[in-house]
């Protein structure tokens, strides 16, 4: 089991595009909560950073798991 702990930086324009798949995003992160491969996470107060925590069995693994965020 690989614990991967994941550091986003937002694009200069995300709060405008970011709308169209936050729903998704979400619902699919909640899903991969209730299924113990993604442990935990979320935005930083300023919005312009998140970090994710990822529970998977080989690397290739979480590269699969973010290239699918919406």
């Amino acid at each position: 089991m690989i614990v991967s702990h994941v550091a986003i930086r937002a694009a200069a324009d995300y709060r405008t595009r970011r709308e169209a798949h936050r729903k998704a995003h979400l619902e699919r992160i909640l899903g991969l909560r209730a299924h113990g491969l993604c442990l935990g996470g979320g935005p930083a107060p300023d919005g312009q950073t998140a970090d994710l925590f990822y529970r998977t069995d080989q690397p290739g693994d979480l590269t699969r798991l973010i290239e699918e965020d919406p």
